[in-house]
């Protein structure tokens, strides 16, 4: 529901069906142990942006969850109970031709206990095409398309190429 309200105020909601109609969703309970108090580390998950169109998470009150701003700084999100966080991922990046940012994220160890989350990742099964309202003189087509999801993570895992360059989006997707 939250990513047609993506599509709705980009004025792009004609094209939900076809997007929705390749969506697969897999849902994972994520756990984070206490890090060794001798250890230094406190990163528990490096920073990335996630694979997939979309993700949804929710987590318990540990926290831990932070967002890179544009300047680069680390944002700590720490919503109520009750609140759900929506991110975009690379797919949706690509198939907005760069309208929407894919979200840097990492979860750093923040206090006691035990990090629990949930996240719904919502992936594409099949081809999808950047929408020709994202395409004007001011922007240009950014990528290849139609594109393929399944192909980008297999590269994202496999190529070395994918693990050598800061935008392995652009290696693989890019004009």
């Amino acid at each position: 529901m939250a990513t047609i309200l993506v599509f709705e105020s980009y004025g792009v909601q004609k094209h939900w069906k076809t997007v929705e109609a390749v969506h697969n969703h897999v849902l994972r309970f994520l756990k984070y142990t206490e890090p060794d108090r001798n250890s230094d580390t406190t990163i528990r998950f490096v920073p990335h942006t996630d694979l997939d169109f979309t993700t949804i998470l929710h987590q318990n009150q540990v926290g831990g969850l932070q967002v890179q701003a544009k300047d680069g700084t680390w944002i700590d999100i720490n919503p109520k109970p009750s609140h759900f966080i929506f991110m975009a991922g690379d797919m949706m990046k690509v198939w907005s031709n760069d309208r929407i940012r894919a979200c840097y994220h990492q979860v750093k160890f923040s206090g006691d206990g035990e990090r629990y989350s949930m996240g719904m990742f919502t992936f594409t099964d099949g081809e999808i095409e950047v929408p020709q309202e994202f395409v004007d003189e001011e922007h240009p087509l950014l990528y290849n398309y139609p594109f393929d999801s399944r192909k980008y993570i297999q590269f994202y895992v496999t190529a070395d190429e994918a693990k050598k360059t800061k935008n392995p989006i652009k290696a693989f997707f890019g004009v």
